[in-house]
């Protein structure tokens, strides 16, 4: 199972094989990101976070009801972005990031019944992994929202 992590590696995700394609989404918000997403269903992603006090780490499945909270996981922070017109689909999404370096690491919706789904999606920044993970997989280029 492939795991990446943040720039510093206090944030690290693991993801159950390597990505079926990669995401380049072309929204005005991943577009200054720089990042390209795969997805996978939450309850098959794991995070760990290592703690700056104590150097502890805590694991978290995606599909804890903990990550899809607007409340970030100790060690993350996060922006939720809610600029985009959902009249058609109510939703908020949240852009994890480690609270240390800054790196991007997955986004996860924080609507209500979303968090009752184990599987629903969620992307993960494919960068975060080895190269060799990542290479040759096939990427795409999608509109995304504005």
């Amino acid at each position: 199972m492939p795991t990446g992590s943040c720039h510093c590696g206090r944030v690290r995700i693991t993801i159950p094989t390597a990505p079926a394609y990669l995401n380049e989404c072309q929204c005005t918000l991943c577009f200054k990101y720089g990042v390209r997403w795969c997805y996978f269903t939450k309850d098959q992603v794991t995070v760990e976070i290592a703690s700056d006090s104590d150097g502890d780490t805590k694991q978290y499945l995606l599909s804890s009801p903990a990550a899809a909270s607007a409340t970030p996981l100790p060690g993350l922070a996060l922006y939720i972005r809610n600029d985009v017109d959902y009249k058609t689909k109510p939703e908020n999404t949240a852009f994890n990031r480690c609270a240390n370096c800054g790196g991007v690491a997955f986004w996860i919706r924080t609507y209500p019944s979303y968090a009752e789904k184990p599987n629903g999606r969620t992307g993960i920044n494919s960068q975060l992994f080895a190269r060799d993970v990542v290479e040759g997989v096939e990427i795409r280029k999608e509109p995304g929202p504005p």
